[in-house]
């Protein structure tokens, strides 16, 4: 019972970490960069190159792209290793499109919040 009960707790321990990990990761990555770029952008933006709407779309499209890589190679790398009893095709995507949406939602997280507050 002893030997369930830690296994039960280290896999508690491994999925607050590992979503702790894709989660900040996004979330520091969308906050810093869009703090650092107020003064390029305003100074872009007083000399009419683009529109707010152009900028900010740019911005969290390009950063999404960036992003999602992360915890895609993270989440196919560790899976064959985490000894699942169903290691099919279909759990492993299943498990992929899990840190995908933890990405997701921490890097749109740290968009607003860097939209947010100017420094």
């Amino acid at each position: 019972m002893e030997t369930n009960k830690r296994g039960i707790k280290d896999w508690i321990g491994w999925s607050l970490f590992s979503s702790i990990d894709v989660f900040m990761l996004s979330l520091m990555s969308q906050i810093m960069p869009l703090a650092s770029r107020v003064p390029l952008y305003r100074r872009e933006k007083l000399a009419g190159m683009y529109s707010v709407h152009a900028y900010y779309l740019s911005i969290w499209v390009t950063m999404t792209i960036l992003l999602i890589q992360y915890p895609i190679i993270v989440s196919v790398a560790t899976f064959q290793f985490l000894g699942f009893v169903d290691q099919s095709w279909t759990n492993m995507m299943e498990h992929v499109c899990t840190y995908i949406a933890l990405c997701m939602v921490g890097s749109n997280f740290g968009f607003m919040w860097g939209s947010l507050f100017k420094n």
